[in-house]
């Protein structure tokens, strides 16, 4: 630890040294050629910092923690923070209000454990206020602003190691809305040279490496430490022996030179240390907006709240739209749509938010016309529809990983039946759908209480809340019936929905099944004969099955253990234990050959006389051997009248189950093959 210490200051010396001649070199190469500028004032600078501050509340380990990350914000004379890891709830919010008195806060709110980004501006510099978009998932926050009349688009990302797809996102809300100088901070959780940001080097590749590769190429960004130290090592995190440089600064490469300096400050609050960029300002009088707030009639900041609607995702759900040609009931296009997507990000934006808080839909929204049995709808409503179609595919996926050793477990099963629908459902009960979209948080709170987070996937971590209450305005109803409808995003995810819950009601009687969302068809397995006998022996379920997924990943150790008992003998080892069985087996019989032969001769028989004993007693143990035969087939029969058994019990279960759903949904299905009692 002393020797890192020590390398760490090395490095601090090394970099203000080649920073300072650097900073110097271009600044004189910029003045060439132009006539001396007297000046009274010095160069404005604005400082950056970049923390993942592990939690910004106080615990029970750490008092007063709040009031120490700022002093320490204080003391890096930090102008524009950027903090992660804020662990701020929908409950913690009171927090920030005393850190107002001397800055303002831009913050996104999702789990007190978990995620969270923050923004501060300290109060005396000159800023304005634009707009910002936050993630649902409390993983990202981008605000649009003015600093000294200056255009700006900071972003700050918290990149979970289990997320795949934020980044992704990011970029590509960036490329349509980012203008004036974009500087991007944050914890990447991952490093760019494994071989120089990473002590000791891991040799196995980092899936996150490539995506925050293929971010900052796809954006023009450039690490600022590593250009300012490219010979240099240096780490933000250290976690027991291990040290990594998680915790970085992005800037255009045309806003490189503006760069003065970025280095790694060693404050001892969390496990990360924070990065302190210094970026020179050119002072302006702007008033243009940038695109993506060009429609908004006034710049205001909006309620705190769970599940927002974000820009990214409207962003993307228009992008996705394809352009027909034809003209909506409200007499705009998706072409429209797609040319003016990021003007109208923001006004959308607050639009489907207000809808998502107040439950009320104007009736011009949802209009839409038939033509051919098709229904065309506003661009608007298609759009809005769409992102709580994508979000509630969210929760249809398999919660967590099945290993691929189990799907070597389906190879001893046999296809039982299939459960699809008899149509294309038209309308579903409305008690059924309010179940099964309240049975989506039942769920996900008995698997957060079943399962710890670490062997989890962040399949519900990344996702927003599951309140899909406004399905009941949203979509058109038939007294009893919620209408389906023909060409609306909502329609799929809704039946696919509803398969699962009768998925959910197989497993509880014990059936294995599968549920393939792409042919909307549940598969219910029945065990081959082979492994019948093993099938009593253990649970077959696929919940079941997914536990011991779960337990595996949690116990990787005692499995180990297991595993190698069974597979310690090997075929070698089964061969000489055979061999010396055998060798003991024969030994025994010529032993008993002996005492046999002795016997003869001492009570008189002759060879032919014990020749004709010997032949009866084999007669003997053939007939007593035959009759073993016939009780095995006996017992093979009876072994597959009971597997015919078993099989006939559970299509009477999934018979049962299936006609209780169609009375529940209103939806009929088809099973194959048909049984009948």
């Amino acid at each position: 630890m002393d020797s890192m210490m020590l390398r760490g200051s090395q490095c601090l010396w090394r970099t203000k040294l080649t920073t300072e001649s650097r900073s110097s070199e271009s600044f004189s190469s910029t003045l060439e050629g132009l006539p001396p500028v007297m000046t009274s004032q010095p160069e404005r600078e604005l400082c950056f910092v970049t923390w993942n501050t592990q939690g910004i509340k106080e615990t029970n380990n750490f008092q007063h923690k709040c009031l120490q990350w700022e002093r320490t914000l204080n003391t890096l004379k930090a102008d524009i923070a950027f903090l992660q890891e804020t662990h701020v709830g929908l409950k913690d919010c009171d927090i920030y209000k005393w850190i107002t008195k001397s800055w303002k806060v831009y913050f996104t709110v999702y789990s007190s454990r978990s995620k969270g980004v923050a923004i501060l501006i300290r109060d005396d510099k000159d800023f304005e206020y634009i707009c910002h978009d936050e993630d649902h998932s409390g993983r990202y926050i981008v605000l649009f602003c003015r600093l000294y009349g200056e255009l700006y688009t900071l972003v700050n990302v918290y990149n979970h190691k289990a997320d795949k797809n934020v980044l992704y996102t990011l970029k590509d809300y960036l490329q349509e809305t980012a203008e004036g100088v974009l500087v991007v901070g944050g914890d990447f959780n991952t490093v760019l040279e494994p071989g120089i940001d990473r002590s000791p080097s891991v040799g196995r590749e980092d899936p996150l490496r490539g995506i925050l590769e293929d971010f900052s190429e796809s954006l023009n960004l450039r690490d600022t430490w590593a250009h300012l130290h490219p010979t240099d090592r240096d780490f933000t995190r250290c976690q027991n022996d291990s040290y990594s440089r998680l915790d970085m600064f992005f800037v255009p490469e045309d806003i490189m030179r503006r760069v003065h300096r970025c280095e790694i400050e060693g404050k001892k609050i969390s496990d990360h240390d924070p990065v302190v960029l210094t970026l020179r300002v050119q002072e302006r009088s702007e008033t243009k907006k940038p695109k993506v707030a060009q429609n908004l009639k006034e710049c205001g900041e909006r309620k705190i709240r769970l599940g927002k609607i974000s820009g990214a995702e409207i962003l993307s759900a228009i992008k996705s739209l394809t352009d027909s040609g034809e003209e909506k009931p409200d007499k705009f296009t998706i072409r429209y749509y797609k040319e003016n997507r990021c003007q109208l990000t923001e006004v959308l934006k607050i639009e489907y938010n207000n809808i998502l808080k107040d439950k009320q839909i104007a009736s011009d929204f949802r209009e839409c016309r038939y033509v051919e049995g098709r229904c065309i709808f506003n661009v608007k409503y298609l759009t809005f529809v769409l992102i709580l179609a994508r979000r509630l595919n969210v929760f249809l996926t398999p919660p967590f990983e099945q290993k691929k050793k189990k799907i070597k477990k389906k190879s001893e099963l046999n296809i039982c039946v299939m459960v699809t629908f008899a149509q294309v459902p038209k309308k579903i009960k409305k008690t059924f759908l309010e179940q099964s979209l309240k049975g989506l948080k039942t769920t996900l709170k008995s698997l957060k209480k079943r399962f710890p987070p670490a062997t989890s996937l962040t399949l519900f971590q990344s996702a927003p809340p599951p309140d899909f209450s406004i399905l009941a305005n949203l979509l058109p109803e038939d007294k009893e019936f919620t209408c389906l409808q023909e060409g609306c995003p909502l329609t799929r995810p809704i039946l696919n929905l509803a398969l699962k819950q009768l998925q959910y009601d197989l497993i509880r009687t014990g059936c294995m099944t599968s549920f393939c969302q792409i042919r909307q068809i549940i598969v219910v397995y029945a065990e081959t004969p082979d492994t019948s006998q093993k099938a009593d022996n253990s649970d077959t379920s696929m919940e079941t099955s997914q536990e011991a997924d779960i337990l595996e990943e949690a116990e990787p150790d005692a499995f180990q253990k297991v595993d190698t008992s069974e597979s310690d003998m090997s075929e070698e080892t089964f061969e000489e234990a055979d061999s010396s069985a055998e060798t003991d087996t024969s030994m025994k019989d010529q032993e008993f050959l002996d005492e046999f032969e002795e016997l003869f001769e001492e009570e008189g028989f002759s060879e032919d006389d014990a020749e004709t004993d010997i032949t009866e007693e084999a007669h003997t143990f053939m007939q007593s051997s035959q009759e073993s035969d016939a009780f095995e087939e006996a017992e093979s029969d009876t072994s597959q009248k009971a597997d015919t058994s078993e099989k006939e019990n559970m299509l009477q279960k999934v018979w049962k189950l299936v006609e209780q759903f169609q009375e529940d949904s209103g939806i009929k299905l088809n099973v194959y093959p048909p049984y009948r009692e």
